[in-house]
């Protein structure tokens, strides 16, 4: 009978061990239901919310890389002025002092240009506004050796602001800092320039060259991003 009752007791205990297995089990699934239908109600987000925060998130991308394209669209329209005024301020300083004389022909100047017509020449001093005491010899080569810098460094700027706007906005780097050093070498350029042709007292235009120069790097390394 100990035997009989013994088994007996085993038998009862493993059924009680597996009916608290299975209520274990669905107390978990029922939790598990009711997480997710608070998930739910709590707003979980769905394809839908996903898909218009992707389409938000698109939109401030274009945003952000619009006002880039427009940095990079002023900052060269405003360089391609400079340089262009810079031309007709040479031009301007050559009919004043009648120096048509070119470092690429050996000081001399073109065979045509020694055959200009008076009318012509009446002209452009007009067009030129040559007006008051001709400028120095000392000021036409300052204006060379100017656009000659102008020439070797600002088409490279040009080019790599181009090529970072077909680029796109790729980093948190290049939203933080691209605008700025766009606008940092503009400065640097127009200080350059402006302490160049003044012969202000370094190092004025030497802070410049370097502000206009690191400002590039800056933006290169951005590029390489």
């Amino acid at each position: 009978m100990a035997g009989v009752s013994s088994r007996r007791s085993g038998r009862m205990f493993a059924l009680a061990c597996l009916c608290i297995a299975a209520a274990c089990g669905m107390l978990q699934c029922s939790l598990g239901s009711i997480s997710l239908l608070a998930a739910v109600k709590a707003g979980e987000p769905t394809a839908a919310d996903m898909q218009a925060a992707y389409a938000q998130a698109a939109q401030i991308y274009a945003y952000v890389h619009q006002q880039h394209k427009n940095t990079i669209a002023k900052v060269s329209a405003i360089l391609a002025i400079k340089i262009v005024l810079l031309h007709l301020l040479s031009a301007r300083t050559r009919v004043m002092l009648g120096n048509f004389k070119r470092s690429t022909n050996a000081a001399q100047p073109w065979e045509e240009d020694e055959r200009v017509p008076a009318w012509f020449t009446s002209v452009m001093k007009v067009i030129l506004v040559c007006v008051g005491p001709a400028p120095s010899e000392a000021f036409l080569t300052r204006l060379q050796g100017l656009v000659a810098n102008t020439m070797e460094t600002e088409p490279w700027f040009i080019g790599l602001a181009v090529a970072y706007g077909l680029r796109g906005v790729t980093s948190i780097y290049a939203v933080k800092y691209a605008q700025k050093l766009m606008w940092a070498f503009l400065a640097g350029r127009v200080c350059h320039a402006v302490a160049f042709l003044m012969a202000l007292p370094q190092p004025s235009r030497a802070v410049a060259w370097q502000v206009a120069t690191f400002s590039l790097l800056g933006l290169a390394v951005i590029v390489l991003l």
